[in-house]
């Protein structure tokens, strides 16, 4: 599959998802619904598989830093939104996290690898409070089952940025704008 094919894959997927609210209703426990629950909001699986694709660009040893790192951390603010929802309007925060990652595959290379790593943590605990404050019950299986998925595209988001990136620098720049440009529509409710 070449690299075209690859990023309108990629675009038609996200643009099947669910709408931003559209997660896995009032209730999320269990496994299952954490396998689900990354899968069903378009800000979650466009930061989901756009960390996959900003760890291929700084070197080979953050490939699997940063995918980590989202993974690690977002778990942490699932525990924390678990005990404490917080406020209602960090579903704008997920959004606009998303603006930041694309953001980041536009003029990453202008960051160091401690400010990278910094702003995806801080896009993961905004992401892990969110799911963490929609879980009721079986909250262990609830955030192994999101982890799990989380990790997957991140490993999508790898491959389609190995991908990118044989092709050209250019690629991993367009594939930003997307998702810089589709994080904004859901910042405005556009999407």
């Amino acid at each position: 599959m070449n690299w075209k094919k690859s990023l309108y894959a990629t675009l038609a997927a996200a643009f099947v998802a669910a709408p931003v609210y559209a997660h896995t209703g009032p209730i999320a426990e269990g496994l299952s619904s954490g396998l689900l629950h990354p899968f069903l909001g378009l800000d979650h699986l466009l930061a989901l598989l756009t960390v996959g694709v900003l760890a291929v660009r700084p070197s080979e040893s953050m490939r699997w830093f940063l995918p980590l790192t989202f993974a690690g951390v977002m778990a942490l603010g699932a525990l924390v939104g678990m005990m404490n929802p917080g406020p209602s309007n960090v579903e704008f925060a997920v959004a606009g996290s998303v603006v930041l990652l694309g953001a980041l595959l536009i003029w990453g290379r202008q960051f160091n690898s401690i400010m990278l790593v910094f702003l995806v943590a801080l896009s993961a605990l905004m992401h892990g409070q969110v799911h963490g404050a929609e879980a009721s019950g079986a909250w262990f299986s609830y955030l192994g089952g999101m982890t799990v998925s989380t990790l997957f595209l991140h490993l999508c988001g790898v491959f389609l940025g190995t991908l990118l990136v044989r092709r050209s620098e250019t690629s991993l720049r367009l594939y930003g704008a997307a998702t810089l440009s589709l994080g904004l529509a859901l910042c405005v409710g556009l999407v």
